[in-house]
């Protein structure tokens, strides 16, 4: 298997080196360089490995985007503040869960969701945006989720790790309903009705 280290930053390019540091096959590459050069890196590639020093939702879609076509497994690590986030890890053609799904999840349910897209939105419009400075123990904990995942992790599985209480929460990502890649749906489906239906028949089991 072909490694593939796409990175930013110096925390990214810490990680990159030393995934490929013993593994002669593996490669590193920026993840802001050329769009052909990493859609053909990656199509040459085994496992996709992300590592940045912040948020980087727009092309983590587009890495996304890029591995589904061509077929190849991928996960990321990124520092979002005080958060490492590790996964989650995506197999494509599994139909177990996509980038798009992941964001959306932690949109929807985590309590931080609208600062998380207020800050999205600043990182896109001004490069220089991010926390600097990383410590060893994070590159330890990067470098070894990802060459779990590279190994033959849990598809859709993720940890988030509390850099300041060493707290860490891990879960496994669900699919959402009707995500064109993931869940397509049924002929005839309408998505109206979701609820309706779910709600009827629990309805029925309390009601006599």
């Amino acid at each position: 298997m072909t490694l593939l280290a796409l990175h930013a930053g110096d925390f990214g390019a810490a990680v990159a080196a030393r995934l490929i540091e013993d593994d002669p096959d593996a490669r590193e590459l920026s993840l802001l360089a050329d769009a052909k050069a990493i859609e053909d890196a990656v199509a040459r590639s085994g496992f996709v490995a992300v590592a940045t020093w912040r948020p980087y939702v727009d092309l983590c879609r587009w890495i996304d985007d890029a591995c589904h076509r061509h077929g190849v497994r991928w996960s990321v690590v990124e520092i979002a503040g005080t958060t490492l986030s590790c996964g989650p890890l995506i197999a494509p053609r599994l139909g177990v869960a996509c980038y798009h799904c992941y964001v959306a999840r932690l949109d929807a349910h985590r309590r931080e969701g609208d600062r998380r897209r207020v800050l999205r939105q600043a990182y896109a419009a001004d490069a220089s945006l991010g926390a600097p400075g990383h410590t060893p123990a994070m590159l330890a904990i990067a470098e070894a989720a990802l060459r779990d995942d590279a190994l033959g992790g849990v598809p859709g599985r993720f940890r988030h790790v509390d850099v300041l209480s060493g707290s860490v929460l891990e879960s496994e990502l669900i699919p959402l309903h009707d995500c064109p890649r993931c869940r397509p749906p049924k002929p005839g489906h309408d998505p109206k009705r979701r609820y309706v239906d779910v709600m009827s028949a629990e309805l029925e089991k309390l009601i006599p």
